[in-house]
């Protein structure tokens, strides 16, 4: 009976122990969520990582030891690993030693926590007036951004972090005071025919032939003013924003007549698009002196967005896979963010490499040639742009 009794009190004490232990229970609870494969995990958050280093790290590190990864300011591959000692060595035997331009650092928390966190916040985002979730690779942190960034909020907030046994140093509030997500599509009252300002800095566009188009110029959605996305070979169709767009919806250019180029063949607005496929019309067809390659969203990749009406802007991406709160469209989506400045008309443009050029000179459009993804809004502050901008990856643009 004294042996039951004993064993009985060391069961109830280790039980005790895990509950108060700081961080254990924590771990243990965010981790469960997730069982897949590390290969599955990051298929899922980067897309399809064929030949890079994240193919190999993905068949030899754990899911709850992989901790984000980047290329750093030297051009270095940075993989991050909550056991610097078990992946390195992992990595090294796999490749027989050779990590060249690929840097190994020591973190606290796996992605998939932190991922599994993003996930468990998403439906308190309009509650607490949370503008994006980000599962911050570079400084392996939740990033909260907040429109409302008052004391009590936080307040607020904090205690729900600790309720779902989020680990309270991992979070990262953002001041965004008053600043909300919002989609770029204008409005049809507030543009002219033959507004074209993504094409006057864009040398080769005025050599198209009657019924050549290129990504970047303004076309008419119903009442809504987006931009001409890039073309999709291997489905025959060009891609826009899916936002406020029908399927069968007819598109036409924001020229004299408002002529008719196609008509929506399939929008998505949920999950991780936002994107309309468009079935092209009465003989157009893709510019035939521009093509591209499509590369999956990578972070610190240099881009320029080719807008209708910001025409060429310049930036990073500063996130692969966010939550983004449209509050008014009452809408979350998984896109990633950049930092080059946008506004309405610009929705649906493509995001290429990053061309850089000097305010009215022109850019020749062949120096375009990889594809990341469709923009698809910002985030504004009393109408203005407020320093982040979310578009589709192109990892989850349409295949069909």
């Amino acid at each position: 009976m004294k042996k039951h009794m004993f064993i009985c009190l060391i069961v109830a004490m280790i039980l005790l122990f895990t509950m108060f232990i700081p961080g254990y229970a924590r771990s243990e609870n965010s981790e469960s969520l997730r069982n897949e494969t590390c290969e599955d995990f990051l298929y899922e958050v980067y897309g399809n990582v064929a030949g890079t280093p994240l193919e190999v790290i993905g068949k030899t590190i754990s899911i709850n030891e992989f901790g984000g990864a980047y290329v750093d300011k030297a051009g270095n591959y940075v993989v991050n690993v909550t056991d610097l000692g078990q992946g390195l060595a992992t990595y090294k035997a796999r490749q027989n030693g050779d990590t060249e331009n690929v840097t190994f650092a020591q973190v606290k928390y796996s992605l998939s926590l932190l991922e599994n966190a993003v996930e468990l916040l998403i439906p308190y985002m309009r509650q607490y007036k949370i503008q994006t979730l980000d599962a911050n690779d570079i400084t392996n942190q939740l990033d909260v951004c907040l429109s409302d960034y008052s004391e009590e909020n936080r307040e607020h907030l904090t205690a729900l972090i600790n309720k779902l046994q989020i680990p309270n140093d991992c979070v990262n509030y953002i001041d965004q005071s008053g600043a909300i997500a919002e989609i770029t599509v204008g409005r049809l009252d507030e543009f002219s025919p033959d507004d074209q300002t993504a094409l006057e800095n864009v040398l080769g566009a005025e050599a198209m032939s009657g019924k050549e188009l290129v990504p970047g110029q303004l076309i008419v959605i119903g009442q809504g003013v987006y931009s001409l996305g890039p073309y999709r070979k291997n489905i025959g169709r060009f891609l826009s924003a899916g936002h406020l767009t029908t399927k069968n919806a007819p598109v036409k250019l924001n020229s004299a007549g408002y002529p008719q180029i196609g008509n929506i063949s399939s929008t998505y607005f949920s999950g991780n698009r936002d994107i309309s496929t468009i079935a092209l019309t009465n003989g157009y067809a893709q510019h035939q002196g521009f093509s591209y390659n499509y590369y999956p969203a990578q972070l610190s990749t240099q881009i320029s967005m080719v807008g209708g009406t910001t025409g060429i802007s310049n930036g990073s991406i500063t996130a692969v896979n966010a939550v983004v709160n449209y509050e008014a469209q009452n809408v979350t989506l998984r896109l990633s963010v950049g930092s080059y400045k946008c506004a309405p008309g610009d929705s649906g443009a493509p995001i290429f490499n990053q061309v850089s050029a000097e305010p009215g000179t022109l850019v020749n459009i062949s120096a375009f040639k990889n594809c990341y993804g469709v923009h698809s809004g910002g985030l504004f502050k009393n109408g203005k742009w407020d320093g982040k901008s979310y578009f589709t990856p192109s990892n989850n643009l349409p295949t069909q």
